[in-house]
């Protein structure tokens, strides 16, 4: 995969293009650019994911149905996603309609109408979508342990609140779009396509401006906050701390650290929390990083009274990483490199991977992962269980 298969290209027009070449009847085409959540100041937040919303809405030259249509009546998907160093529209199309895919997709991202009627109905959707974060208890804790980690304006989630959507408007949103352009653009596509025109596409758009990122700003007071709330019946606690960012080399480090700790039915939390004393029925961990941040989340669902006792389990399931032997240090090396595989296997997840690695250091670390945990010592995880600070939220049935 990686060598003959894989190439990164940089046009005239300052634009990336990373492609893996794959025999395969499907491709994945991502038009991503480097601007995200991390770039907004507090006031605005939310205007990036608010942006995406209305880039479906319609372009100078397509409807909103003749966009959506455009790629479904191929037997393809269409979606974007909004995260806080990028944002990106993709489809997953027959691999004989990809430059088809990406005229639509180069459209919404350089043409949009930006309707005022269309931004009042979606502005009405994004509201719902707060409300309906808010009131989902599993992504209200892990919303609410990102304050407990960060500083504003990065600990503010990436929807923003229902203020400052409120008063987004239509003159904010276009300012914010002139930071899609060549600078920033990153085009990432898996499949077996003609990547000559493609190219030919692509160097025919001119655009100016970069987008900062203001980095994140750690909360040294890692903080334990416990919410209580009607109407539900089981108590949702979430419990985390710093780890290296995508950036470091110590990715690949952390990455293992998690699957022995907390990734699948085999992990130390679940054989330990729920196998052994039956205490939970969801327990597991996993990492949000990106180029400037990276945290390691627990979550679990427990019983109101158990709350304490999970979380001092989870945090001495922490510590027992260092004390596992050397077959199942072997083991979580081989299911790691066993979890990356089975992802490669779809197109889009690796169109995703290759992004936010180019955004976070270079695409080709991607295809470096099994190299790279093969490497690994115990001693390259071992400083991740001596953990001192951690920052906690719980939501418990009030």
């Amino acid at each position: 995969m990686k060598g003959n298969n894989f190439f990164k290209i940089k046009l005239k027009n300052e634009s990336t293009i990373l492609f893996e070449k794959r025999k395969s009847p499907v491709s994945t085409i991502m038009v991503g650019f480097n601007v995200g959540s991390s770039h907004e100041v507090a006031r605005k937040k939310g205007i990036a994911h608010f942006v995406e919303h209305n880039l479906f809405k319609g372009s100078t030259s397509r409807t909103q149905q003749e966009i959506s249509s455009g790629i479904e009546k191929k037997g393809g998907i269409l979606n974007g996603f909004t995260a806080d160093e990028t944002t990106a529209y993709w489809a997953k199309i027959p691999a004989e309609h990809t430059s088809y895919a990406l005229d639509i997709l180069s459209d919404m991202a350089f043409n949009p109408k930006f309707s005022i009627e269309e931004m009042r109905k979606e502005r009405k959707v994004i509201l719902e979508e707060i409300k309906m974060y808010h009131d989902n208890p599993q992504m209200f804790v892990l919303d609410e342990l990102k304050k407990r980690l960060y500083l504003e304006p990065f600990n503010i989630g990436g929807l923003g609140t229902i203020k400052t959507v409120n008063n987004l408007s239509h003159e904010d949103i276009k300012n914010w779009h002139s930071l899609y352009n060549t600078k920033n653009l990153i085009v990432s596509i898996v499949g077996n396509v003609n990547i000559k025109e493609i190219l030919n596409y692509l160097n025919k758009i001119k655009t100016p401006n970069i987008a900062k990122t203001n980095d994140p700003i750690i909360n040294k007071t890692f903080s334990q906050k416990i919410f209580s709330r009607k109407g539900i019946d089981q108590a949702h606690l979430c419990l985390g701390f710093h780890v290296p960012s995508m950036a470091s080399k110590e990715k690949y480090a952390i990455d293992l650290f998690n699957t022995i700790l907390g990734e699948g039915m085999s992990s130390l939390l679940f054989q330990e929390i729920r196998e052994k004393r039956g205490l939970v029925y969801s327990i597991k961990s996993f990492i949000d990083s990106e180029k400037s941040y990276g945290y390691l989340a627990i979550y679990a669902g427990t019983d109101k009274k158990k709350i304490k006792e999970v979380k001092e389990i989870s945090l001495k399931m922490i510590k027992q990483v260092q004390k596992i032997n050397h077959a199942d240090f072997e083991q979580a090396k081989e299911q790691c490199i066993g979890s990356w595989e089975v992802a490669n296997e779809r197109s889009d997840n690796v169109a995703k991977n290759l992004l936010f690695n180019e955004i976070a250091n270079k695409a080709e670390d991607y295809y470096n992962y099994i190299e790279e945990i093969n490497k690994l010592k115990m001693r390259d995880i071992i400083k991740f269980s001596n953990i001192s600070n951690y920052g906690m939220t719980a939501l418990v049935p009030k």
